[in-house]
């Protein structure tokens, strides 16, 4: 797909600012990463907690940058004066505008991907199955925030007939300002769950802001939801569009279904006059039930469920989501991007039910943004590993201390269970791991437990 080439004016007209000189190179996207920049592209001068984006204006010029967008009082103060700069009130506000206007422009049918878990999975596995049958743009990796959505979007072209992208939240209010610049002709949400509790407060208001994507498909469009979860009915009240719903229950009363025999899968809609079936890539009813949503979405839209089948049994997950690699016989499933304790649970069943010549192994560390839930959402997690039937539990850090706590007290056997402060007790408690055992790794980003990996690697090479 041709990228589009900005014009100056537009970017003016759309974001209410004005520009020192025109830019005398095409616009051809947008990055707010100088260290990521190509040439051609605008960059967006962000203001962070940690770093002020204005500061590497002139390193984003000197890198091809056709110009940068900053902020009205840093472009009156006339300390960037290496290029054409676009001043704006707010550059994050300006970057919204621009998408929203961009995306007003766009002839190809937009959704939106939201849940507590699992969007990033349904996001991929949507825009695969949607890529086989006309060009597709998708969210970059896990960009689902207010600036990664935008960017995103301004890297849709014209000629892309489907558009995925993910909305990603974690305070009351996001998803009504993500909407209005995504305008979704269709959604699916994957599901409710504990998260973000320290800024949400009880589950109740998390389901509350999933349901404004939802409620923002217009009547036109559809909204693919799960009868099996117990948020079903609380979303279906808020729906303005064409409700689609899926069930993994047998014989249940739901528009897609998919059943299971043996290591294969078969999805089948209502009336029995479609169908596909694969083998899953990756193990548990959670990957199944992801599965399903993409696949009902992409049926909507076009595709055929055999088409869908064939390009799930093709997945393969974006980094540090399910990743497999084998390190001295031992298999590591580094599932370490993030973490809730929807997630987390999910990620324990599956590996519950992982075929093992071994030991299976549970590595967790702290789950963030609990806030005074947090010691009390742990226990449970241990409380749940100890009936999973898996045989070792590592953690890492103080909250993730707690999971230990309720394995124990749970009937977990204390010795096999070990608490670290970091990583490198981590490696140490790994030492016992051997050829045919699974060990998971699941934690919050803060955590980085995807760099035990290496500690485990060096630690074997000794």
């Amino acid at each position: 797909m041709k990228a589009h080439a900005f014009h100056p004016d537009e970017l003016a007209e759309w974001s209410g600012g004005s520009w020192s000189s025109r830019p005398s190179a095409a616009i051809t996207g947008f990055c707010q990463d100088s260290r990521q920049l190509k040439p051609g592209e605008i960059y967006v001068a962000i203001r962070g907690e940690r770093h002020d984006g204005h500061a590497f204006i002139n390193e984003a010029l000197a890198q091809g940058a056709a110009g940068a967008i900053a902020d009205r009082d840093h472009f009156q103060s006339g300390q960037a004066a290496g290029g054409p700069l676009l001043g704006v009130e707010n550059t994050r506000l300006a970057l919204l505008d621009i998408a929203a206007a961009w995306r007003s422009r766009l002839p190809g049918s937009v959704g939106g991907v939201t849940g507590s878990a699992g969007k990033t999975t349904v996001k991929e596995l949507t825009a695969d199955i949607l890529s086989s049958i006309g060009p597709t743009a998708r969210t970059r990796g896990n960009w689902n925030n207010d600036i990664g959505l935008p960017l995103s979007l301004l890297a849709m072209t014209r000629e892309a007939r489907y558009g995925v992208f993910e909305a990603g939240i974690n305070h009351i209010g996001e998803m009504k300002q993500l909407c209005a610049v995504l305008q979704p002709q269709w959604a699916i949400i994957t599901t409710v769950g504990i998260a973000h509790l320290e800024y949400f407060g009880t589950v109740e208001r998390i389901a509350e802001e999933k349901a404004v994507l939802a409620a923002s498909v217009p009547g036109s469009g559809f909204v693919v939801l799960s009868a099996d979860e117990p948020w079903y009915e609380f979303f279906r009240s808020r729906i303005r569009a064409r409700v689609v719903s899926v069930s993994l229950a047998p014989g249940a009363d739901a528009d897609y279904t998919a059943s299971r025999r043996g290591e294969t899968v078969r999805f089948a809609d209502r009336k029995g006059e479609q169908g596909g079936e694969c083998e899953m890539p990756l193990p548990g009813e959670y990957f199944i039930r992801n599965a399903l949503l993409s696949a009902a979405a992409a049926a909507q839209l076009g595709a055929d469920l055999n088409t869908a089948a064939e390009q799930i049994g093709r997945f393969k997950p974006l980094g540090l989501r399910g990743n497999r690699i084998c390190a001295a016989g031992v298999t590591i499933i580094n599932d370490a991007y993030n973490a809730n304790p929807l997630s987390m649970s999910a990620a324990l069943q599956s590996l519950s039910g992982e075929a093992c010549s071994g030991r299976k192994w549970a590595v967790l560390g702290d789950m963030g943004e609990l806030g005074p839930t947090g010691p009390g959402e742990h226990r449970r997690i241990g409380e749940y590993l100890a009936k999973s039937g898996i045989e070792r539990l590592v953690t890492v850090g103080p909250l993730a201390e707690y999971i230990g706590r309720g394995a124990v007290q749970s009937g977990f056997a204390r010795e096999n269970q070990v608490s670290c402060a970091g990583l490198e007790e981590a490696a140490i408690a790994l030492r016992d791991a051997q050829a045919g055992d699974i060990v998971l790794l699941k934690a919050s980003r803060t955590v980085r437990l995807e760099n035990l990996i290496e500690l485990f690697n060096k630690d074997r090479s000794l």
